[in-house]
């Protein structure tokens, strides 16, 4: 794609300048953070984008154990600041993405304890359609504030967010596990009765791929397993665990259990490092989710049949499960409008990457054939992350089903603060909906 115009924005008057010459000659608007963002949203052809990398700043507030920080913020930033007065952020998985994800959800390692990114939204300053800045709270606004928890990128430019911090001590129990190609379903059974009784301070994810091979390189690099398994399927989780030293050994070993994995790691870092344990390589992407209202045998026996079928040379296939318990599936204090999960579901997120376009179609099908697979099965749910997971444009009856009851809401704020849909590269709702 190749923009118009990339207005690289210093402060609310540039964001408003740029605002109004976009719309002064009907072109279209996106709006970028860091340009993390599977399906381009962060930037259009012949329209103009509002870059906002340039207003990166964090001010922590220890009184409070809030933070406030600019729009342009990457996720590291706040984890580093934050650290200094031992707390963190409920905020994606990675140290590079965009803090504007939470506008659209988000979780991250803190999701079970903290709930969704969105949900820790305090208050912003936004940059409307019609060129004004307003300020958005529990007080000011706050009708917008809860559209900006789980829908926010829908209702103007956030050049400034406010966000609540938790306790965070400065060093924590992480570690890995890998079960091999003969026993993938023995290491999700071992997840699926673990997160049945695991404490919100212990968090984990896991990776349905081929092992990694330190020797190659791939899209993950977090463990080394011995030869035996490299490049074979497997199940790889990592975890973390933000309790006492005791409390963290004591739940590693209820998560090990009887079925102790083929490989295993143990250590300790802070959670800020933690954050930087993948690094992407830029590639082709294709990424989605669906989810699983529990990860039962049937869900169990399908993902495993799959991963033992990624062979295609030169794509990297994997599929992604993140446990969606506590926080992510209560109301927050604040009212939000991103939806809640279902206590005892599994995010089931399928993606797939090459170097080189000839692969597209085919990753692609597979993405969709993984998601129609799990939705087929008894437990298949929509994912209550997927609108920002998605590489494809969100249909009308996807956006529909995702925000569920919240949606008439939404469309009424959404025809009283942008009536022309100016802000429609995201998961839009279109003005014009009935």
């Amino acid at each position: 794609m190749r923009p118009a115009l990339i207005a690289c924005c210093r402060g609310n008057a540039d964001v408003m300048a740029a605002l109004r010459w976009a719309r002064e000659r009907d072109l279209e608007v996106a709006v970028r953070c860091v340009g993390n963002n599977y399906n381009g949203f962060s930037t259009s052809d012949g329209g103009v984008v509002i870059d906002l990398s340039l207003m990166r700043g964090v001010r922590v507030d220890p009184a409070t154990a809030t933070a406030r920080i600019g729009g342009g913020t990457p996720t590291g930033d706040l984890l580093r600041e934050g650290a200094l007065f031992e707390l963190a952020p409920s905020i994606g998985v990675m140290g590079a993405t965009g803090v504007g994800l939470i506008m659209g959800g988000g979780f991250g390692h803190l999701r079970n304890q903290a709930g969704w990114g969105a949900d820790n939204i305090l208050a912003a300053d936004l940059v409307t359609a019609d060129g004004r800045v307003v300020r958005v709270s529990g007080q000011e606004n706050p009708d917008l504030l809860w559209a900006l928890r789980g829908a926010g990128a829908n209702f103007g430019v956030a050049t400034s967010l406010d966000i609540q911090l938790h306790s965070m001590p400065r060093a924590i129990v992480t570690g890995g596990m890998i079960w091999g190609e003969e026993r993938l379903e023995e290491g999700m059974r071992a997840m699926s009765d673990f997160a049945a009784q695991a404490s919100e301070s212990f968090s984990m994810a896991a990776w349905l791929k081929l092992a990694d091979d330190p020797d190659v390189g791939g899209f993950m690099q977090a463990e080394a397993p011995p030869p035996r398994l490299r490049n074979r399927p497997c199940v790889e989780l990592t975890y973390c665990h933000w309790g006492t030293p005791d409390q963290a050994t004591a739940e590693v070993e209820k998560l090990r259990g009887a079925s102790r994995p083929d490989y295993e790691s143990v250590g300790t870092t802070n959670f800020r490092d933690f954050h930087y344990r993948w690094e992407a390589v830029p590639k082709r992407m294709t990424w989605d989710a669906v989810s699983v209202s529990k990860l039962n045998e049937e869900a169990i026996s399908l993902m495993a049949n799959v991963v033992r079928s990624m062979t295609t040379p030169g794509a990297f296939r994997c599929i992604e499960l993140f446990d969606q318990r506590g926080a992510t599936s209560r109301e927050p204090s604040l009212p939000s409008a991103q939806p809640r999960a279902i206590a005892s579901a599994w995010s089931v997120r399928p993606g797939a990457s090459s170097a080189t376009p000839d692969l597209d179609e085919a990753n692609d099908n597979w993405v969709l054939g993984v998601m129609g697979a799990v939705l087929a099965t008894s437990v298949g749910i929509p994912d209550a992350c997927a609108l920002n997971s998605t590489s494809w444009l969100p249909t009308e009856e996807r956006v529909r089903t995702h925000y569920g009851a919240g949606m008439e809401r939404l469309l009424q704020l959404k025809r009283a603060w942008d009536p022309d849909n100016v802000f429609c590269k995201n998961q839009n709702i279109n003005p014009t909906w009935a």
